[in-house]
This record gives structure tokens, C-alpha cells and sequence, in this order.
């Protein structure tokens, strides 16, 4: 029997039988790649999951809107707009809504012989919009996957049901070969300035933002870039940067035994206090807290 189950509002979740998943298990067709839950969370504020020993499928999540985060073995990742992570089976993991911006997301669980060749990206990716409209493709097909499997398990409806996800998890594991082979230039140069920004903040993290020195780098106006930035990433550049620093922080509290303002300085925080009142906003717990939970 078809289980709904309701949340967040607007929230749409199906859980397929366990008997439905044990016939996927055997079935020549179905075992190389199926679903076992689908589900989208529409501003799913005060949302988080955390699973001690991982999942039984691997998970793959899609940021529509706002934002989160991820945090599996042992490294955080912020999640923005237009971004996904798959989750391998049996990893420990955690991950929720951003408490200011909360996300609305897509996701699906699934399993298969062929599910490892479509977890490509375990961890975090991004989907362009710009390329091949490919945030309106994965919501297209979801909502095929979603509205299939509510008119019932008949041995028609499962199997076009897997062909989709086939689809759904290609658009994503694979895009690489289509960004590569996109004519539109203009959109490949304004995704490339993006990843040299992101890459420029990684690689000096102990700086301070000065956006006339990046819009330099880039060749692209201030302004122009700010706008760019905001559209592809779903973050203001300041505010991706200093998640970007607290994610550096974070490694150093578990990995380091630095003191707080030790680490304040590596991140180019001169403020220990400024430094622990935006730890705390990010990850909603102290930067000593959380010390004590990784290390506990």
C-alpha cells in the first residue's frame, strides 16, 4: 500500500513497500538501479537528519532554493542553491536546513547494482542552470518519478519508473560531457569566473574580502560579479566566504589541537569573540561545543 507521510508543509514523501523493494532485489530489470524512497521538502525550516550509521541506499539531495549543509565523514560542506550531494550507503552523515535561509529540497534514495556508476559525485555537486536548463530538467523528471508512482506499482508503471531514474541520476553523475560540448560560451566563462572566485577564497582563506582585488582577478565589474555570484551559488560573496572559513575552522577543531584564537587567526579573524558569535550562527553551536562533540 502506497505510505505518505507529511512534514514541512507542502512536504510530498513516498516510501515504496518493503515487499515491492525485495521484488527489485531479484528482478533482472530492477536490480541494477531503483528507488526505494522519494520525497521533496518545500522550505523545510529546522531541518536536520543525522544517521549514526548511514543509510541503507546511497541518498542523493538537491538544493532547489536556499541553503544547508552537509557534514560526512569528518568534513562539513555548505550546500547552496541549484547544488545536490549523494551519500554513499553505511556512511555516517548529517545534514540540514540553513537556520536564516532554510532550503527546499529534492531527494531520493536508491539502490542497484549500477548504483555506485551513478554516485559519481559522492559529496557535493552543482547543477547549471545555464547549462541545458538543468534544474528545470531534474524537477521535470522528479515530479515524473513522484506522480508515476501515485497511480500505483503495476509492472508498467515501475519499469518506466526506473527508465526515468535513469535519467534523473545521468542529468546529474554525468552533465560534465554536456557543460564540455555547450556552445554557449557566454555561460561557460560566467560559470568559470564562479569556480575561480570559490577557488581563489580556498586558497586564501586567511584574507580579508576585498571585492575590487577579485573583480580585478576575474576581469568582471564588481557589481557584475556580486550579481553572478549571488545567481549561481545562492550566497552574497561575504557570506560564502566566511562559510567558507568556518568550514577551515572546523577542520581545525577536530583535527588540530590549536586554541580558539589560534584558529581565529589561520582564518584571517582577528576578533575571537566576532569569530565565535559567527561559528555559532553557522552551526549552531559554539566553536569549544562543538570541539567537545567531535572529539566526545
Amino acid at each position: 500500500m502506497l505510505k505518505l507521510r507529511e512534514g514541512f508543509k507542502g512536504q510530498r514523501i513516498i516510501v515504496l513497500p518493503k515487499f515491492l523493494v525485495e521484488e527489485f532485489q531479484k528482478d533482472r530489470f530492477a536490480s541494477n538501479l531503483y528507488l526505494t524512497d522519494i520525497g521533496y521538502y518545500p522550505n523545510a525550516e529546522y531541518h536536520f537528519c543525522h544517521r549514526e550509521n548511514g543509510a541503507g541506499e546511497y541518498i542523493f539531495v538537491f538544493c532547489q532554493q536556499g541553503g544547508g549543509w552537509l557534514e560526512m565523514e569528518g568534513v562539513k560542506h555548505v550546500i547552496g542553491r541549484n547544488q545536490f550531494f549523494v551519500i554513499p550507503p553505511g556512511v555516517k552523515h548529517s545534514y540540514g536546513a540553513d537556520k536564516v535561509n532554510p532550503w527546499s529540497i529534492y531527494w531520493v534514495h536508491f539502490s542497484g547494482n549500477f548504483a555506485d556508476d551513478y554516485a559519481k559525485y559522492r559529496g557535493t555537486g552543482t547543477i547549471y542552470q545555464t547549462y541545458h536548463n538543468k534544474v528545470s530538467d531534474v524537477i521535470k523528471i522528479f515530479e515524473q518519478l513522484y506522480q508515476t508512482l501515485l497511480l500505483g506499482y503495476s509492472r508498467d508503471n515501475i519499469r518506466y519508473v526506473i527508465s526515468c531514474l535513469y535519467g534523473f541520476l545521468g542529468l546529474v553523475a554525468y552533465m560534465s560531457v554536456n557543460r564540455d560540448s555547450e556552445n554557449g560560451s557566454d555561460n561557460r566563462d560566467s560559470i568559470n569566473i564562479i569556480d575561480s572566485v570559490i577557488a581563489y577564497m580556498k586558497e586564501h582563506i586567511e584574507l580579508q574580502l576585498d571585492m575590487h582585488e577579485l573583480a580585478e582577478k576575474t576581469g568582471c565589474n564588481p557589481t557584475v560579479l556580486a550579481a553572478r555570484f549571488k545567481q549561481e551559488t545562492g550566497y552574497t560573496l561575504r557570506s560564502y566566504f566566511n562559510h567558507l572559513k568556518i568550514q577551515e575552522a572546523c577542520l581545525y577543531l577536530d583535527n588540530t589541537d590549536m586554541s580558539v584564537s589560534q584558529i581565529c587567526f589561520k582564518i584571517g579573524l582577528n576578533d575571537a569573540l566576532y569569530f565565535s558569535r559567527l561559528f555559532s550562527r553557522i552551526t549552531g553551536v559554539c566553536p569549544r561545543d562543538y570541539r567537545k562533540r567531535t572529539k566526545g
